[in-house]
Parts: structure tokens; C-alpha cells; sequence
């Protein structure tokens, strides 16, 4: 900033207290300065009050009241998925299920050949083995009951029954509403420059 600028900015305050009724233009014949000069460093001097010398400086030296930091600048992470890649994660999450769901049919498997003396101890068991199961994977089971009579080998006619024994029959299902897929970033509003994955973009 030149002398000359800070001299037409104190005369530009002084005529503005002078003739409070004169137009911009009229501001800016006398100072010699154009009309977009004036309306600019009018609304800057207007904050100013008549005989404040130390905020008249500030606002003529380019200064002003504001924070005088810069704002913290902020780093955003964006991250854009192409059809191929979200072709990518579908099969990789379909696979990962199909493995969870096999290893869990065949524990499963084994669970249902097992027999128990009562009713409560099978439910409890299916429990415990069921415990850290996947959300998006299901088993639905049926409790049967194996009748137990009196004597060993062929039943008989006149053969008493002394009790059950309790089987598990279960199936496994998959969840499709618990599986959440990563859907395609729209990247209409990028250019060809910025369509990268990840990229890093500057507030400023």
C-alpha cells in the first residue's frame, strides 16, 4: 500500500463526515478514486466513528477487527468407488459368506447327530455351540423326540417305554437384509482429475 492510498482513504472518512448526503460519485470526483473504490472502502470506514484515530488507522492500513488467523485448514477424504470396484467388494462379501455359512452347516451337521436326555439340555447346548455366529447368518432348528423303551434289541409289542431322547434338526439361512454392500459414490460432480481412490482435497 502506497502513501497516496492510505492519504485518499483518511480523506475519503473526513469528506463522509463532511457531507454525509453526498453520493458515491460524488465521493469519488472528490478524491479522486471510482465509484467501486468508494462503495468498497465506504462500507469498510463507516464502522468508524468521528475522532477514533486508532480504529481509522487499522481500517486505512488494510487491517480490520476480524480474527487475524487463518481459518485451521481441513482435510476431507473422499473416497470414490467405480462399478468395478463395487463389483469387487459384492464378490468378496459373497464369498465371505458362502465360506461362514459352510463351516457353520457343518457344525451344524455334527450339532444334529448328537442325542440328549432332556429337552433343556439340548436348546442349552444348541446355544453355547451357536454363540459368535455371524449376524447375517440364521439356524433354524426343530427339536425331535426318539422314544427310549425298556430291552435291548427289537422292539416288541409289550415293550415299555422309559423314556426320550432329544435330537436337533437344524438349517441355516441366510440374512440378505443384515449384509450391507458398499454402493457406488456418484462422480458426476468430479472431474476425470480428481475420479482417484482415495484423493485428498483441500478446504482453502
Amino acid at each position: 500500500m502506497t502513501t497516496s492510498d492510505s492519504a485518499d482513504r483518511i480523506n475519503l472518512f473526513h469528506r463522509m463526515h463532511l457531507h454525509p448526503d453526498w453520493t458515491q460519485e460524488q465521493l469519488g470526483q472528490a478524491v479522486g478514486r471510482s465509484k467501486s473504490w468508494v462503495y468498497k472502502w465506504q462500507k469498510r470506514l463507516e464502522s468508524v466513528s468521528a475522532g477514533d484515530d486508532g480504529a481509522l488507522h487499522e481500517i486505512v492500513q488494510g487491517q480490520s477487527h476480524a480474527r487475524k488467523h487463518p481459518p485451521e485448514r481441513l482435510d476431507r477424504w473422499v473416497v470414490v468407488r467405480t462399478q468395478a470396484s463395487l463389483r469387487r467388494a459384492q464378490q468378496s462379501m459373497q464369498q465371505q459368506v458362502s465360506r461362514a455359512q459352510a463351516t457353520l452347516e457343518q457344525k451344524c451337521w455334527h450339532f444334529s447327530n448328537r442325542r440328549f436326555a432332556c429337552e433343556a439340555d439340548a436348546r442349552a447346548a444348541l446355544e453355547r455351540d451357536l454363540k459368535g455366529k455371524p449376524v447375517w447368518l440364521e439356524v433354524q432348528h426343530d427339536l425331535v423326540a426318539h422314544a427310549q423303551y425298556a430291552g435291548k434289541g427289537r422292539l416288541r409289542k409289550d415293550s415299555s417305554l422309559t423314556s426320550h431322547q432329544w435330537q436337533v434338526a437344524t438349517a441355516v439361512t441366510v440374512r440378505s437384509r443384515a449384509i450391507v454392500l458398499p454402493r457406488p459414490t456418484t462422480t458426476e460432480s468430479f472431474n476425470k482429475k480428481q475420479r482417484r481412490s482415495p484423493f485428498r482435497n483441500r478446504q482453502k
